[in-house]
């Protein structure tokens, strides 16, 4: 499968890891990554759930909202796709949802 070789998605749960669904299509992903070549980071932002351990989670890049201008520039400048999983929640501190939904 060559056409998928050095291709770089960047998978982002703007929700944190919290190992439900979401979290496992993002898992899928980075291990079809493996077998077709392409590169799959995945990234969360640092909140977890008491779910949290349900299931293993390969997520490598764990963000803070201090960071979001930072991960956009990372992003925007190192993948050729960018797949949004999950988005915060109004449970979320307002500033993180206001700068992830006009930031990010």
């Amino acid at each position: 499968m060559k056409k998928y070789n050095n291709l770089k998605i960047a998978v982002v749960f703007g929700k944190g890891d919290d190992s439900c669904g979401v979290t496992r299509g993002g898992q899928e992903l980075y291990l079809w990554s493996k077998k077709v070549g392409a590169l799959v980071d995945l990234y969360a932002y640092d909140k977890r759930y008491s779910r949290s351990g349900a299931h293993t989670s390969t997520v490598n890049i764990i963000f803070k909202n201090k960071d979001i201008i930072e991960i956009t520039k990372k992003i925007n400048d190192n993948y050729d796709i960018v797949i949004f999983m999950s988005y915060p929640m109004p449970k979320h501190d307002h500033s993180y949802c206001k700068d992830f939904y006009h930031i990010l």
